[in-house]
């Protein structure tokens, strides 16, 4: 159950380093973004319980409320859309674009909340670039970004 506690929490914060992977499965500590739901972080942490005897069991990770009860149409706790004439970020737009997207296709995705690939490309690549910009120490840029990033 550890090993499937990892790979969850693995899969939900995004990927990282092996070197990370293996500091975050010594100390037991996965941080999760703020946009993982309640019921899945209650999961993840019940399944990297240090003590095995308080593990989740594979009876426990059934019946979790994160895999009976979550309905995955609804958008997470707390995700607003950018207000009415919020603009989106431009280079973030300019690189999707470069990739391939339509920048309209993009940008209505985001602004209606669609949870297509679109906007998930949109926002994977804004969060890229947000902690790009917090590891180099630039916090003026950051702050220019739209978008909520977990510290």
């Amino acid at each position: 159950m550890w090993s499937l506690g990892v790979a969850l929490a693995t899969m939900l914060a995004g990927a990282c380093s092996a070197a990370e992977l293996k500091r975050r499965v010594v100390s037991g500590r996965f941080e999760l973004p703020s946009t993982v739901s309640p019921e899945a972080c209650s999961l993840v942490g019940s399944l990297l319980c240090l003590s095995p005897e308080q593990r989740a069991d594979a009876r426990a990770v059934r019946a979790s409320r994160w895999l009976t009860g979550v309905d995955a149409r609804l958008p997470p706790p707390g995700s607003d859309p950018p207000a009415e004439g919020t603009p989106l970020d431009g280079e973030t737009i300019a690189r999707l674009e470069q990739l391939g997207l339509r920048r309209r296709e993009v940008e209505a995705s985001v602004k209606e909340q669609l949870f297509d690939h679109p906007s998930a490309c949109y926002e994977m690549l804004l969060l890229a670039r947000l902690r790009a910009r917090r590891e180099s120490g630039d916090a003026e840029a950051v702050s220019d970004l739209r978008c909520d990033v977990p510290g």
